[in-house]
């Protein structure tokens, strides 16, 4: 499948840099080298920076990892281990050196993904001896949405396919030169992407498999056989290769099973093991929303057109090739079944694959110029692809935006009409949710003395990692379970857990959770922040509320009937009072017995309020049912002039009845030291 290579490629060298560098502009790299770990798979994002940002302190060895994520060793280390950590302790020694930084990190991604562009080319330039289909074939295999969003994310996927290109152009140059240093160069390119990601191996699989052939039947292969090394030096790296690859996964099962702990699983995920119900939902979301992240239909109708053609030609094909795309397309559908899982919102799992889709086009494109030469070079062919590969950049480009963008929902004008029907509400609901000011929390959590070794919890977060790493913090999310009992939040404090974090307000109404609330030191946004350490040590003092006297006597009344319209609080204590000396934290605690609230009506409410400096940062409503009501509410303390107010509010028009109700203020204080 090869012959002479014509010397002149600098033109369409400098051709391919100049477009790269406009997609990239396309795709606002710019912009995005400089963003934060993006929602869209931030958990694995986070796995991925936990272990790079804990070699950079110095935490772990290259074949002991440690993540973020206490959720080993009896939840008190991050001892755990994955693909190859070769990425992360690069990055991890490179940040130890000029500072945590996400942009080198992307940075990385972008070069390698230029390197692979570039290999990409020059192993299709050697096949098909046309630099106008090598430029295409480079830049089309760029406006891929995956491989987009992830060649500049923090996971191995888009490095683990790069690595397998540039193998692939090494394989094109040994079939050239019979050079077996290229031989070796290749099989430790393929070796390298299935230790960054085990299922980058379908290449290294596939070669081994046609090596085998082209020792047990050399012949079969005819004089394609020359493509292959011979079988002293090509068993001699591939047997290197896979005890590598095998030795290192082996290494990481004995490792996780030691510790036992697991940020990742290195096996399979095979649809036997999926409900009905599971699969159908795993089928939807990857014909609605992931099929299409892997290519625009546009390129699936011409890849199909490809393998359609090759078929009604097959006999112009060479068997290697045939044995090729075989091995490849059975290898992606086995992969499929075996990670039928993954179809469910992994869309990264897909990025490797793409190497049969590759496969199918380079092979249409060697019969193509070679026996359709005037259809290959013919201007109207050549304009078709150029629109072709037009369209999907800015179809990529628009799946990006979608993909990055902040702030209200997207709205179908403020888009390219090029997306597919279930991706923009899919996008819009795809966003940090709880973990947004996180992003900016780290210099703030310094300021009030949290330093980066204090442990925390942060049970708004199911992931592993995604909240510990944006907050630059050790600790527990809730992905360690059991955070709704006080037996864990004891159980993390013993494991040296020094401070709780959490954005979501609901929290604070959970009883069981109130002694843990005791000693708040500071908020960013949303997030709250608690000190753990010296709970034991807290003293209450309790002051009984005078009840508002200013409808009917209420004060010298234990039974009293409330009738309000639409517009009115029947009763409001305006400014509720603390003694904030040596004051650590309060409680209101409300206790009553509510009479003659219609059934399932929630127009009965109190409604507790917070300003500070005249901005509200805590508004709760409770909604006045019949029966006992005991209702306790964190008071905030400190952060600027305060204004606490509650008030009853009733919009039904109808009366109710209030029993015995009472106000209680307690002052958690911190003793004085001796």
């Amino acid at each position: 499948m090869t012959g002479p290579l014509r010397p002149s490629g600098l033109r369409a060298l400098l051709v391919l840099a100049g477009l790269f560098v406009l997609f990239i502009s396309a795709y606002e790299y710019g912009r995005l080298l400089h963003a934060r770990p993006q929602p869209m798979h931030l958990w694995r994002q986070g796995d991925c920076l936990a272990l790079t940002l804990n070699y950079a302190r110095g935490n772990g060895t290259f074949l002991e990892p440690e993540i973020l994520a206490r959720i080993a060793d009896g939840r008190t280390t991050g001892k755990s281990a994955g693909e190859l950590p070769l990425i992360y302790w690069v990055m991890g020694r490179i940040w130890a050196v000029i500072g945590q930084s996400e942009f080198t990190y992307r940075l990385f991604g972008l070069l390698l993904h230029a390197a692979a562009t570039f290999a990409l080319f020059g192993a299709v330039r050697r096949i098909t001896r046309s630099d106008f289909w090598s430029v295409a074939t480079a830049l089309l295999f760029f406006t891929s949405p995956v491989v987009v969003y992830y060649g500049i994310s923090f996971l191995p996927d888009v490095p683990a396919f790069d690595l397998a290109l540039i193998g692939w152009y090494a394989m094109t140059r040994f079939a050239d030169r019979r050079d077996h240093r290229l031989w070796y160069l290749a099989a430790a390119c393929f070796g390298l992407a299935a230790l960054l990601k085990v299922t980058a191996g379908m290449s290294l699989v596939a070669l081994g498999a046609l090596l085998l052939v082209a020792t047990v039947r050399p012949r079969w292969l005819g004089a394609e056989r020359r493509l292959l090394p011979d079988p002293v030096p090509g068993w001699g790296a591939l047997a290197g290769v896979l005890a590598a690859v095998l030795a290192w996964y082996l290494h990481a099962e004995a490792y996780n099973e030691l510790h036992g702990g697991r940020y990742t699983f290195n096996n399979l995920w095979p649809i036997w093991t999926m409900t009905p119900e599971r699969i159908a939902e795993a089928w939807h979301f990857a014909s609605d929303i992931l099929v299409f992240q892997v290519f625009d239909t546009t390129v699936w109708l011409l890849l199909g057109l490809a393998l359609v053609v090759l078929l009604a030609h097959a006999r112009q094909v060479p068997r290697a090739a045939w044995s090729l795309i075989a091995l490849l397309l059975a290898g992606t559908v086995a992969y499929v079944l075996l990670w039928f899982n993954a179809l469910l919102f992994h869309d990264y799992y897909f990025i490797n694959p793409q190497v049969a889709l590759l496969a199918v086009w380079v092979v249409f494109l060697w019969w193509l110029v070679r026996h359709r030469p005037a259809i290959a070079r013919a201007g109207a062919t050549r304009a078709a692809m150029v629109l072709l590969v037009t369209y999907n950049l800015g179809y990529a480009a628009n799946n990006s935006h979608m993909r990055h963008h902040e702030g209200p929902p997207l709205m179908p004008a403020s888009l390219l009409p090029v997306y597919h029907e279930r991706e923009l509400g899919f996008w819009n609901i795809t966003t940090y949710r709880h973990l947004a000011d996180l992003n900016t929390i780290t210099p703030y959590l310094r300021s009030i003395g949290v330093r980066e070794t204090d442990p925390v919890i942060f049970p708004d977060d199911e992931s592993i990692n995604a909240s510990l790493y944006l907050m630059g913090q050790p600790g527990w999310t809730g992905f360690v379970g059991g955070l709704d009992t006080a037996a864990t939040y004891d159980r993390l404090i013993r494991n040296g857990a020094t401070h709780l974090l959490f954005a979501d307000a609901s929290w604070e109404q959970r009883s069981f959770l109130r002694p843990y609330l005791r000693r708040p030191i500071g908020r960013h946004g949303a997030v709250r922040i608690f000190d753990l350490r010296g709970l034991d040590r807290l003293s209450p003092d309790t002051v009984r509320l005078g009840i508002p006297a200013d409808i009917d006597g209420l004060a010298d009344r234990s039974v009293e009937a409330f009738h309000a319209d639409s517009s009115q609080a029947p009763w409001a204590l305006d400014d509720i009072p603390l003694d904030t000396a040596g004051l650590s934290s309060a409680e209101l605690r409300i206790r009553a017995v509510v009479r003659g609230v219609p059934a399932g009506c929630e127009g009965v409410r109190l409604i507790y309020e917070e300003r500070v400096a005249g901005r509200v940062v805590h508004y709760h409503i409770e909604p006045l049912r019949n029966g006992p009501l005991a209702l306790d509410l964190l008071v905030q303390p400190v952060w600027g002039p305060t204004r606490r107010s509650l008030r009853l509010a009733n919009t039904t028009g109808l009366p109710f009845v209030l029993e015995k109700p009472s106000l209680e203020i307690v002052h958690w204080r911190m003793p004085p030291r001796p």
